[in-house]
């Protein structure tokens, strides 16, 4: 029987980009599009299911590695959405939790805050 190794993390980025809150919201709408703006922590991520107009229930499977000496599969799900401010999203995997993407517009920029509890297993 394998052991697992488990760690717990809560992470807050913060990011500034130029754009409007309708093309950051896509970054969370469209999780299948990771690995193309974050490759240094995403290696791939494909579409399971769509979900609904609004994106809730779209469900990725996710392939990262970041700063872990190993690979994490795991899959994201959209859970709730307030649009264009506020995304909720689980993981279930070897990285587990839920994080909140909140988003707000400043005339040409748009200020994201990342809020995430996560753990990360591994087969050891």
């Amino acid at each position: 029987m394998k052991e697992l190794s488990s760690a717990r993390f809560h992470f807050v980025d913060h990011w500034k980009i130029v754009g409007t809150a309708e093309e950051a919201a896509g970054i969370f709408i469209r999780y299948d599009d990771a690995h193309k703006w974050w490759r240094s922590n995403f290696l791939r991520s494909d579409v399971v299911s769509q979900g609904d107009a609004d994106g809730v229930g779209r469900v990725v499977r996710i392939l990262t590695k970041g700063f872990f000496p190993y690979c994490l599969r795991s899959m994201v799900s959209l859970v709730a959405v307030e649009h264009y401010s506020r995304y909720a999203i689980e993981f279930r995997g070897d990285l587990a939790g839920r994080a909140i993407a909140r988003i707000v517009e400043r005339g040409d920029e748009v200020e994201i805050e990342f809020e995430s509890y996560l753990d990360a297993s591994k087969g050891a």
